[in-house]
């Protein structure tokens, strides 16, 4: 597990400037956290880690309908209000799959659209060597440092 955390902090870390658009949804940077330094450690010795185990006791205490009290909610409300949820079990995300799939499959294409995409995919194409550029620079240069 540390392996594949270690991979993808250096995916989000060294990821191209450039933002992806994709078809009916906000704009997706894979940038994430340019030039910060992955530590791993216990959730003894992280804050940040213990808040996040409040905040999932929390969220499955009022899931499974058992008693939070008023503190507890007033963080959970703000929690829920400034982040998002998502299922990352195998059926969530089919579940989610289904929904976002079905939603784009039943949705009208029209000429407009068809140019778009056309346009679309040809600036991907365009940006697509770039953007492998600057992630082999950066790469080679973490290897030397």
């Amino acid at each position: 597990m540390e392996t594949a955390f270690r991979i993808f902090h250096e995916i989000v870390t060294n990821a191209s400037k450039q933002v992806s658009h994709w078809p009916g949804d906000a704009p997706l940077s894979m940038r994430q956290v340019p030039g910060s330094v992955l530590r791993m450690t216990s959730e003894e010795a992280s804050p940040g880690l213990q808040v996040i185990d409040v905040i999932l006791w929390l969220f499955k205490r009022m899931q499974t309908g058992q008693q939070i009290g008023p503190e507890g909610a007033r963080l959970l409300r703000r929690v829920l209000a400034r982040g998002r949820q998502n299922d990352l079990s195998f059926s969530g995300v089919a579940q989610q799959l289904e929904v976002d799939l079905n939603r784009i499959m039943s949705a009208e294409f029209s000429e407009a659209k068809q140019e778009f995409s056309r346009n679309f995919r040809a600036k991907a194409e365009q940006n697509r060597p770039i953007g492998m550029a600057e992630y082999a620079t950066k790469k080679a240069a973490s290897i030397q440092a």
